[in-house]
């Protein structure tokens, strides 16, 4: 199950991560990202059984724990920050921001936005 979720988190890294290119490094660029592709990584992360629920609207993706703490930190980092992604474009605003949620018992896990970037969640 592992490898099945580590092939769907790799595949389209890029279009996963966002792509921030700019020839200005002061200046702040949203992520170009490939939709289809990206959908494409999603569902297979849905199919895998990490992630249970996608809720864009509340900014919100709920994972199976066991399979959360079984990936590593790149893993995790990509996933969420797809994620992310994902519910930015769905919601029209692109503006990546997410949380990542335990499936179980609601608990935060990780977080993405621009301003902040990537952070796992501590107990």
């Amino acid at each position: 199950m592992v490898a099945i979720i580590g092939i769907c988190i790799w595949i389209g890294v890029d279009s996963l991560s966002g792509s921030h290119t700019s020839s200005n490094p002061a200046q702040t660029q949203q992520p170009s990202v490939d939709f289809p592709k990206l959908e494409s990584s999603m569902n297979g992360l849905i199919e895998s059984g990490l992630i249970k629920k996608v809720d864009c609207p509340k900014y919100s993706v709920y994972v199976s724990f066991p399979l959360w703490v079984s990936i590593n930190a790149e893993q995790k980092e990509t996933m969420t920050k797809g994620s992310a992604n994902y519910c930015g474009h769905l919601n029209s605003d692109n503006l990546p921001s997410i949380e990542i949620l335990d499936w179980q018992s609601g608990a935060k896990l990780a977080k993405y936005d621009l301003g902040s970037g990537f952070r796992v969640e501590t107990k």
